[in-house]
């Protein structure tokens, strides 16, 4: 081994070797890193225990998630002391940035903070206050430590994101050469989210869709009228908050705090990426881990990111071993829906190819039975939308409809079930679709030559 590595270096070097990845660069997360180390680890020194959901407040008391079959002990509550120590430097990067009020206590030095945000000494008022509410005998914050003050909360100016410029309409649908099916036929429309091998049970979605909804109460609430079946009964929905047995919670910042009650609840989870902070990957590992075992390891879970980052989220979710991997249109860089099957094509052969994640997409308009179908025969598994509504009646009457238009299209075009679909089914309507997707134009029923070009 070479001497004279930095910290970073050293510290790269070894965590990417335990995880069986060569060190080539600084810059590089073992995300990135393509070659392998050629360390093997004895499968002597590899253990693993379920981590219990409820483990007991006793100290110094090992807990089991399987104390009845004897199982190993993981978890144990033990006492920290905290030790004040002084003369010591805070060595982050703009310390306070982002605060929105309060104090963040140092005793050491501190470099200068960012714009908004003071540096001063800790008042005796201040410090009669704070060491009374830590109550703890054995530490007292020390008369000579300063604090961070936010001065001027930061000011959040509206601004207007680009949009998708377009929708799926300029995008036809056509059968092969298979003849068309009749009316009586049941058509398959079931999509199967989490097929791990045989290693779990799936999730099976009566229609290869995921609606977005603010609060599951609303579906919970709902009671259908015998004019129409109730599918909100058996569709899950990916939900903000409440979500009921079958749907997926959306993990984003403004939830985080007060979800994890919900987790075991509910069927699965979607962790928003662009409405959480950056995070590397060890961060991301981290985070799992917590929430991940209030959830239960069994029970399917997905990363949703913009589809400007398409190949940072697929090998993001192939890394962690995530089910989905679903691409957000709206993201601010105005990729239209056709622009975006190509993206997410290239990077399913590039990064999923070897893995059981999914990929699906998230519109930002409430998708038809046609969206959805076009979608599937580009080769995502499943579409995430809003609701058009809010209320459980007009939500039950668009999933029914949908339903229906959907066993009607595959009818049409003479398959009975939607995995059947593929590309040679969809075709360009117009040339500047064609120049940006990749798909056979109408008519001339090839891609464009650009697209052949090396």
């Amino acid at each position: 081994m070479s001497t004279g590595k930095t910290v970073t270096t050293q510290t790269n070097f070894a965590s990417k070797k335990l995880l069986g990845k060569a060190h080539t660069s600084n810059l590089k997360t073992d995300v990135n890193e393509s070659i392998p180390s050629n360390v093997s680890i004895p499968s002597k020194t590899v253990f693993g225990e379920d981590i219990p959901n409820d483990p007991g407040v006793e100290f110094y008391t090992l807990y089991s998630a399987s104390v009845a079959g004897g199982g190993r002990g993981t978890v144990e509550q033990v006492y920290f002391d905290i030790v004040s120590l002084s003369d010591t430097i805070y060595d982050g990067n703009d310390p306070g940035a982002g605060m929105n009020g309060g104090l963040i206590i140092i005793n050491g030095r501190c470099p200068n903070p960012p714009e908004g945000v003071t540096l001063r000494p800790v008042t005796k008022t201040e410090l009669t206050k704070i060491n009374k509410e830590l109550d703890v005998k054995d530490f007292q914050i020390p008369n000579d430590s300063v604090c961070l003050e936010c001065t001027s909360q930061k000011i959040d100016y509206n601004t207007t994101n680009v949009v998708s410029s377009g929708d799926m309409s300029t995008i036809g649908l056509v059968p092969t050469d298979t003849p068309h099916k009749m009316n009586y036929i049941t058509c398959d429309t079931v999509a199967l989210i989490g097929e791990r091998g045989e290693t779990n049970t799936p999730i099976a979605l009566p229609l290869p869709l995921m609606p977005l909804i603010s609060d599951g109460e609303i579906l919970s609430k709902f009671k259908s009228d015998n004019a129409l079946v109730n599918r909100i009964e058996t569709q899950p929905f990916i939900a903000s908050i409440n979500p009921r047995a079958i749907d997926f919670a959306l993990i984003s910042q403004a939830n985080l705090n007060f979800i994890g009650q919900k987790l075991a609840q509910c069927g699965g989870m979607v962790i928003d990426m662009m409405g959480l902070p950056s995070m590397n990957s060890e961060e991301i590992d981290g985070m799992l881990v917590s929430l991940r075992s209030l959830l239960g390891q069994d029970k399917p879970f997905g990363f949703s990111n913009g589809v400007g980052r398409i190949d940072y989220l697929h090998k993001t979710s192939a890394y962690h071993r995530a089910d989905m991997a679903i691409s957000s249109i709206e993201d601010g860089t105005g990729i239209s829906e056709p622009a975006s099957l190509v993206l997410i094509g290239r990077s399913n052969k590039a990064n999923l190819q070897d893995y059981y994640t999914e990929s699906a997409i998230n519109l930002g308009f409430s998708a038809n039975a046609d969206d959805i179908v076009k979608f599937c025969a580009a080769g995502l598994k499943l579409v995430c939308c809003a609701a058009p509504a809010e209320g459980g009646p007009e939500i039950n009457n668009w999933l029914n409809e949908i339903h229906v238009e959907l066993s009607k299209t595959l009818q049409r075009i003479g398959l009975e079930s939607i995995d059947s679909l593929s590309r040679q089914n969809l075709r360009a309507l117009d040339y500047e679709t064609a120049a940006v997707s990749g798909l056979r134009l109408v008519g001339y029923e090839r891609p464009l030559p650009h697209w052949f070009a090396r």
